[in-house]
């Protein structure tokens, strides 16, 4: 295996420093579909989902994030309901450095499986 070292990346009117794009670059992220059964629509770094009840999902990480404390940004979208999503959120008492427990919300009927949920995790990988 090849290693290219270097301190910059530059299109020729912007250079970057790696260290920037190393650290601000998000680590894993998923787009859940839960409008019937729960599947992952596209992911990077997530290797499973699974449906643990009306807005609650578990997923699990290909890659172990280095701990528990990383920071995610989530969202959600539904295009065939009136319901609005309050929160598409990160259960962190439940969420491990390689699971990751995802949970939707709405404003009157508690947990609901929308048809995009978003997630995605900053923070060092192990």
């Amino acid at each position: 295996m090849s290693t290219l070292t270097v301190s910059n990346i530059s299109d020729s009117t912007t250079t970057v420093g790696t260290n920037y794009i190393l650290s601000g670059s998000s680590r894993a992220w998923i787009n859940i579909n839960a409008s019937s059964t729960v599947t992952i629509t596209n992911s990077f770094n997530f290797s499973s989902v699974t449906d643990e009840a009306t807005g609650k999902f578990d997923t699990s990480l290909t890659n172990a994030m280095a701990n528990a404390n990383y920071a995610g940004v989530c969202g959600p979208f539904e295009s065939n309901s009136n319901t609005s999503i309050i929160a598409v959120a990160i259960d962190t008492t439940l969420s491990t450095a390689s699971t990751v427990m995802v949970r939707v919300n709405t404003n009157s009927a508690g947990g609901w499986d929308a048809e995009f949920n978003c997630v995605s995790l900053l923070g060092d990988l192990a």
